[in-house]
């Protein structure tokens, strides 16, 4: 199976190394670029993208009691919508925009036979098109994904 590169990192807007180490005592995870997984399969091109999914589940509930305490924690079963990676089809993909690196739009048909073909992929993961002044050092031919579901949440949903 036939995994293309994606340059996904260059595009998240990640958040620059800190220059200073924090003045929190908790510990901190470094930040990581978000990417998004391209792959060929029997000649379509599968994506992961993020979308709420309804899930049921145990969720814990406290009360605060009148000295400010969280007192009587007990789980009752609930359904919540949380956000989860899928990987889908590059045709399923909402609100996708595909372009070449010189601004050439293409269809996905088109694009799913360049990558196949081994075409280089840069995936937007802020669901931003891309910024003129990275798209330069590109060449003409390298396809830009841009759907808002490439971009990774940040934390669940309630409904």
């Amino acid at each position: 199976m036939l995994v293309t590169a994606v340059l996904a990192c260059l595009l998240a807007g990640a958040d620059p190394l800190p220059t200073r180490i924090p003045e929190s005592k908790e510990p901190t995870a470094p930040t990581v670029p978000n990417l998004v997984v391209v792959e060929e399969k029997d000649g379509r091109v599968e994506v992961e993208v993020w979308r709420l999914v309804k899930v049921k589940g145990l969720v814990p509930h406290a009360v605060l009691g009148k000295d400010g305490k969280w007192i009587e924690k007990t789980e009752e079963e609930e359904e919540y919508e949380i956000y989860k990676p899928l990987k889908i089809p590059l045709s399923k993909v909402k609100e996708l925009t595909i372009t070449t690196a010189d601004g050439k739009k293409l269809t996905v048909e088109e694009a799913e036979k360049h990558i196949v073909d081994g075409a280089v992929v840069v995936v937007s993961t802020d669901g931003k098109p891309v910024d003129v002044k990275f798209l330069k050092l590109l060449r003409n031919n390298v396809i830009i994904l841009v759907s808002p579901e490439f971009v990774r949440p940040t934390g669940r949903r309630d409904t």
